[in-house]
């Protein structure tokens, strides 16, 4: 198998009709970009607990507070990274973060396929793990 270095995680186009006019690229996410969407979205703070009128040592914990929105921006931001999409005065409608938070909560047709695609990826992605760990 070999890589390319420039390009580890290419995506890859799904037409969204027949005509094939109308297209989306996707891209699963890795887990490097897991770790740094987390480190850019999770805040840590180390918390202390005594029970009540206890002189026992208290209990350090870490409490974790997860920014889910933006989270869900930038994983989505990574996942979708072109499109060709037009409106229904037929202009092209650019891939920009605010479009594709627009369509993903708005339309469950285009979350459905999405979704349904990225799994397809995932799917396809397993397949070919399987293939190459029986040669």
């Amino acid at each position: 198998m070999s890589f390319n270095l420039n390009n580890l995680n290419p995506s890859v186009k799904f037409y969204w009709d027949k005509s094939k006019e109308e297209w989306i690229e996707l891209r699963n996410i890795p887990i490097g970009e897991l770790r740094r969407i987390r480190k850019e979205t999770v805040t840590k703070e180390v918390e202390y607990y005594r029970p009540a009128e206890s002189d026992i040592r208290p209990f350090r914990y870490e409490a974790e507070e997860i920014n889910e929105e933006k989270m869900s921006e930038l994983l989505w931001d990574y996942q979708i990274t072109d499109w060709h999409f037009k409106d229904a005065e037929g202009n092209v409608i650019p891939c920009t973060l605010e479009n594709k938070l627009l369509l993903l909560n708005n339309s469950t047709e285009f979350m459905d396929r999405i979704i349904k695609w990225l799994n397809q990826l995932a799917g396809d992605a397993e397949d070919i793990k399987e293939k190459s760990e029986k040669n």
